[in-house]
């Protein structure tokens, strides 16, 4: 019966993360979701300095993107951040890194839409090879399609432009499960098609990894020598490679601290070490 060490060694090793991955990172969804959320979190900082709050990260959550309800990926929304760089260098001067939501669902009424469906860079119909909408966050929208160069091309240049290149640390990838319903789907498979019930985790890796080499790469050019972190909310074996994940959303009570612990002792015997948890709850 194979061990965990042989499991591992066909799938791979865990990454090791930077020093500062294993501190406390805090995150609010009702912050970033604010209509004033520059300048809430402007005073979150002065606050946990003036407390003396040790914090290695800060965890931004698509509210940054956000227009209502519905949320953009690789967009800002300048009215609540009118200055997001300015904000994330205060993060790093106290010594704070900056993590950032990203979703792999365009809404039909993204800038980015109309695009990516020419280029054919979204989960397709097997039949007609329109992309395929379903309901995503108040909205209806296209995943797109990790096993198509294009779609790849587009996350890692707007993750450096839009997230990057703005002073942020980490693409946190989120609602990355590809929970897919209808049975048409397919993806392009690297020119060979597969229906998206095969590829379905996948896809979650295929975007981690692609979050994790775009990340890379910004590290290498800007000379920063430290290791690669990100986060991701699902995958498949073999995910350890290139980021931590997490035990989920819970309640605040001792009941899911308890099982948060069992969750990441599970996690644990699918070669998944680098796991965190809601300590706070949801």
């Amino acid at each position: 019966f194979p061990t965990n060490a042989h499991y591992s060694g066909l799938i791979g090793g865990t990454h090791m993360p930077p020093r500062w991955s294993l501190g406390f990172a805090q995150t609010a969804m009702g912050l970033a979701d604010a209509p004033d959320a520059q300048v809430q979190l402007d005073q979150f900082i002065d606050t946990a300095v003036a407390k003396g709050v040790p914090i290695s990260a800060f965890h931004f959550g698509s509210g940054y993107s956000s227009k209502g309800k519905r949320r953009y990926v690789f967009t800002w929304n300048d009215t609540k951040f009118p200055d997001p760089k300015t904000l994330n260098a205060k993060f790093h001067a106290q010594g704070m890194h900056v993590v950032a939501n990203i979703k792999p669902c365009l809404l039909d009424d993204h800038p980015a839409y109309p695009a990516m469906k020419n280029a054919g860079a979204f989960i397709r119909h097997a039949q007609t090879g329109q992309p395929i909408m379903e309901p995503f966050w108040d909205g209806e929208g296209s995943h797109l399609d990790f096993t198509h160069p294009e779609a790849l091309a587009w996350w890692q240049k707007n993750l450096k432009a839009q997230v990057l290149d703005y002073g942020i640390d980490v693409g946190w990838n989120d609602n990355n499960e590809y929970a897919i319903l209808n049975e048409h789907a397919q993806c392009a498979g690297f020119g060979s098609a597969l229906p998206t019930h095969r590829s379905r985790p996948l896809h979650a890796l295929l975007m981690t990894r692609a979050t994790f080499e775009a990340q890379q790469a910004h590290l290498a050019s800007g000379g920063k020598n430290e290791p690669t972190f990100t986060v991701t909310r699902a995958g498949s074996p073999g995910l350890q490679r290139y980021a931590q994940t997490w035990s989920g959303d819970n309640t605040t009570s001792w009941r899911t601290l308890r099982w948060n612990i069992r969750t990441g002792l599970q996690m644990s015997l699918s070669g998944m070490f680098n796991v965190g948890h809601d300590v706070g709850g949801f």
